[in-house]
């Protein structure tokens, strides 16, 4: 299976959304799967993963990629309301606090109590 994985990363936003992906991302290619990293504002500290990552440009791009494979993995609080209906052609899994997302996701998966009523 093709997966994507979809956060941002910085000194503000922190880096543990991203850690997080990057442990997923080894056992996903240690089972034989495909791993992508996408992110429209992060390439300071993506250019530095180990896994293949690319810096989206446009939203049309982030929907490109959502047709183009498998399993959306997304980790970030601060998806944008616009590009929500781009989740409808891709399997979504969401992880974490995810605010109005977690409603448009296939699975939510919450790693911790916070934010969750």
């Amino acid at each position: 299976m093709k997966f994507i994985l979809k956060t941002e990363a910085s000194r503000s936003i922190g880096f543990g959304h991203l850690k997080r992906l990057e442990v997923l991302a080894t056992e996903l290619i240690a089972r034989g799967h495909q791993v992508l990293f996408i992110h429209f504002f992060s390439q300071e500290y993506m250019s530095d993963l180990e896994f293949e990552s690319i810096c989206l440009q446009e939203p049309k791009d982030f929907a490109t990629y959502c047709f183009e494979n498998d399993v959306l993995l997304l980790d970030e609080p601060a998806f944008p309301k616009s590009h929500y209906s781009y989740l409808d052609s891709i399997t979504s899994i969401g992880i974490d606090e995810l605010s109005d997302l977690r409603y448009h996701l296939d699975v939510h998966i919450c790693s911790t109590l916070l934010g969750l009523n």
